[in-house]
């Protein structure tokens, strides 16, 4: 065996380690749930108790927008949601796709 097919065997060993560790891909986003994310959006950005001083990740977890997502589903779904929507994909879903962009809602 030559060294470089070592190596090749511990290349293919590495990447199949490491998809097998990520978790399935979700749903695609439905228009219901790009309305619920905005509606839990807004909810907590207008409300002033929340403060300004708090960080993404307590505002997107499950304590703020995620919590109140969940909440806007029929209880029977909540538990499918959850598993579906974590936190880290509303956030990236709301930035990504959602919000608009800071260079197209500038003035020219």
């Amino acid at each position: 065996m030559s060294p470089g097919t070592n190596a090749s065997k511990k290349t293919a060993t590495t990447k199949k380690s490491t998809t097998a560790c990520r978790k399935p891909k979700a749903k695609n986003y439905s228009s219901l749930d790009d309305q619920l994310l905005c509606t839990a959006y807004v909810n907590i950005s207008s409300n002033g108790a929340n403060g300004t001083g708090q960080t993404a990740e307590m505002f997107w977890n499950d304590n703020d927008v995620h919590k109140v997502f969940l909440s806007l589903h029929p209880p029977e779904k909540v538990a499918a949601v959850a598993q579906e929507r974590d936190a880290a994909s509303l956030m990236n879903r709301f930035q990504r796709h959602i919000q608009v962009p800071k260079q197209c809602s500038k003035d020219k």
